[in-house]
């Protein structure tokens, strides 16, 4: 067993390093919205400022990483017609999950006036 972890190992070596290197920025991405996502649940108790800029900088990583996804990461001229469907069918999916996101974070932008602080 562990002899043909080793062989499929020694097989797919260069794969995984062939992606790597063509998908580093697309990794950098993902890694900044994740990053930003999780950040913003930490923090979401912290001064407005402070959500309100983690909430910009999410939208921004987010509106950076849906542009580089159809004109990078869709193969539009594979010989394979069901992997540009299946492509661009996530690519729209992850389009209306940030729609979604976006309206989210626009309805909570100010807290409500019963959770504001009061003035002394």
């Amino acid at each position: 067993m562990i002899a043909r972890l080793n062989k499929f190992a020694e097989e797919h070596s260069n794969t995984l390093l062939f992606f790597l290197q063509n998908h580093a920025p697309a990794l950098l991405i993902a890694a900044g919205v994740m990053l930003a996502g999780a950040l913003m649940a930490l923090l979401s108790h912290c001064h407005d400022w402070l959500r309100r800029t983690l909430r910009v900088a999410y939208l921004v990583a987010a509106v950076i990483y849906l542009a580089w996804r159809p004109l990078y990461s869709i193969p539009w001229h594979a010989e394979n017609l069901w992997a540009t469907i299946v492509g661009v069918a996530f690519c729209a999916v992850e389009i209306w999950g940030f729609t979604q996101i976006f309206n989210f974070i626009m309805m909570f932008w100010t807290r409500p006036a019963s959770h504001q602080a009061r003035p002394r």
